[in-house]
């Protein structure tokens, strides 16, 4: 993916720090958390937000599998659907088989 070989612009940058952020409080998770689950420090995300920090290949990468949010959207902000279904889908595709099994019994128990 050569995406990145080139230099951001800093107002570039600070645009994707601030839908990097939209999307963490979309999420719902904290600073904390949600730096834990792209496998950075909670230093480097607040830079990626300012725009001090480019958006690494590996970040994009994580927020596509775990989220499913691409990087046309985190790059481009193409993505404006944000619907209560959008994050329910975002939140699941990120559990394990596990999880999926636990959510979708108490799902079914308030359903029934």
């Amino acid at each position: 993916m050569q995406l990145l070989n080139y230099k951001l612009s800093n107002d570039t940058n600070v645009k994707i720090g601030l839908r990097i952020r939209e999307i963490r409080e979309n999420l719902g998770y904290t600073r904390e958390k949600f730096a834990e689950l792209l496998d950075i420090s909670e230093s480097t995300l607040a830079n990626i937000k300012l725009g001090r920090t480019y958006i690494s290949q590996n970040i994009l990468l994580v927020l596509y599998s775990k989220f499913g949010i691409s990087s046309d959207d985190i790059l481009h902000g193409t993505n404006k659907t944000n619907t209560t279904q959008d994050k329910i889908n975002r939140i699941i595709s990120s559990l394990n088989k596990d999880d999926c099994r636990y959510i979708y019994k108490i799902i079914i128990d308030i359903l029934i």
